[in-house]
């Protein structure tokens, strides 16, 4: 047994050791191997073999110190953790023997992660998983993870979305601010900022779009001239109706753009604004931006304006029906909205078309 002096002096040379020591703070780079580097601020590379690696996980900040291996060469030894950046990921349950563990899918990641009992959610084998870091593997290497939300298996309708939703942690659901600001919203709102903005709700303006789509954003109108067209274009204004500094617009600020899956769009605004309220749809009132651009016959382009205008679509178009219509063919749709092809003669003794409304007009 060591007595007290002893244990006195091995303090001591440890507390020198400790103090001597060079360390150089870095982040973790994984690789595809087991092995994988630290990039240190100064500017270099320190290799960290497969035993290192596993007690840290990509992006982390650490201090590591260097020694000379078995073989010669330089390796990192980590030190501390300094920051962990990486939380949550997308990983599928797999099931050795007693063993319960997440396959990561996250690159870089080269290990199955143990998920205790009582973090399992009642996942089955193959499933995807979203998952959080439960216990950082720094100490031992031999990192936990417990199960956030069961995503599905592959060939699960909507897994695809949902891989994604979560992989790229994208927001799918709305802040009780943003659902309050929406359904505050109603036609109401679209008639009361409707003042001010050029009235033309009797032009025919159409849209044109999947047949499933509910949020049209624009629609088009164009009429010929001396000189070729003039062709309108008017854009969704959803600034119309929310207020600058408001949670929607923040949100939407947060999401930038909608994303669309097969079945079930992640869109960038409430479907209160979104496939309503700032949708072009049929015979309703719209607020709208409109740029009036003239396109001439050798497909040069003229003047163009722009205005705040509020519109009415006299017809939802698909692409399969403009399709048609420009290679010729009829079908009952074009029938009950008959528009001239844009290949069609200008002259003026063409028929006029029949719009969705059933009124004759000059214009397509």
């Amino acid at each position: 047994m060591l007595n007290a002096d002893a244990l006195s002096q091995l303090r001591q040379l440890k507390t020198n050791i400790e103090e001597n020591k060079v360390v150089f703070p870095g982040t973790v780079k994984a690789t595809n191997g087991r092995f994988g580097f630290v990039a240190l601020d100064e500017g270099r590379d320190v290799f960290l073999p497969p035993e290192e690696m596993q007690k840290v996980l990509p992006g982390d900040r650490v201090k590591v110190t260097e020694e000379e291996s078995d073989k010669g060469k330089t390796q990192g030894m980590i030190d501390e953790l300094l920051d962990t950046s990486l939380d949550t990921f997308v990983g599928r349950y797999l099931v050795k023997g007693k063993g319960h563990f997440v396959v990561p899918e996250t690159p870089g990641i080269n290990r199955w992660i143990f998920i205790p009992p009582k973090e399992r959610q009642g996942a089955e084998p193959d499933a995807y998983i979203y998952c959080q870091i439960h216990k950082h593997p720094i100490k031992d290497g031999k990192g936990q993870a417990k199960i956030l939300k069961v995503l599905g298996k592959a060939g699960d309708t909507g897994i695809e979305r949902a891989l994604t939703v979560a992989t790229f942690h994208l927001p799918d659901t709305w802040p009780d601010a943003v659902q309050k600001q929406a359904s505050a919203l109603d036609e109401s709102t679209v008639e009361a900022r409707s003042e001010g903005r050029d009235d033309r709700t009797d032009q025919p303006y159409v849209t044109i779009d999947s047949p499933g789509t509910q949020d049209m954003d624009d629609a088009l109108l164009a009429e010929p001239n001396a000189t070729g067209w003039k062709l309108s274009i008017a854009i969704a204004d959803p600034t119309a109706v929310i207020e600058p500094g408001s949670p929607a617009e923040q949100e939407a600020f947060r999401r930038a753009t909608a994303i669309y899956f097969p079945g079930e769009p992640l869109p960038m605004l409430p479907d209160t604004l979104s496939t309503r309220l700032c949708s072009l749809m049929p015979d309703a009132k719209r607020l709208a931006l409109v740029c009036d651009l003239q396109v001439n016959n050798d497909g040069s382009l003229g003047d163009y304006q722009f205005h705040q205008a509020v519109i009415r679509s006299h017809g939802k178009l698909s692409y399969e029906l403009v399709s048609n219509l420009i290679e010729g063919r009829e079908d009952d749709e074009i029938k009950r909205c008959r528009i001239p092809s844009p290949t069609a003669s200008t002259s003026s003794t063409r028929s006029p078309p029949l719009c969705a409304n059933g009124e004759t007009s000059t214009r397509w």
